[in-house]
């Protein structure tokens, strides 16, 4: 599972624990209903604003929409299993 597949899954179960719509959720966030489902279903990389919004609107403490952590080697964790490794900056070495 990608990164914003974790992430859209967390706000999707924080949205219908609170009882929300995406187009409720949406408007509360000032995006478009389409963004929320780009979000929910892994397709869209929100903004840290967008990401700050989320969490006061679902009534979520910021750390419970960070649905990885990035280690000091640049490989994502999450519960203590690699979830991706970090692509080479340059495939042919350089």
């Amino acid at each position: 599972m990608s990164l914003q597949d974790e992430f859209g899954k967390t706000v999707r179960k924080a949205r219908a624990g609170v009882g929300k719509s995406q187009y409720e959720l949406a408007r509360m966030v000032d995006v478009s209903m389409r963004h929320i489902y780009n979000i929910e279903h892994g397709k869209a990389d929100p903004q840290l604003s967008t990401v700050c919004r989320l969490a006061v609107c679902l009534q979520l403490d910021l750390n419970a929409l960070k649905p990885y952590v990035k280690s000091d080697n640049g490989i994502f964790w999450k519960d203590g299993a690699v979830l991706e490794e970090p692509a080479a900056p340059f495939a042919n070495g350089e």
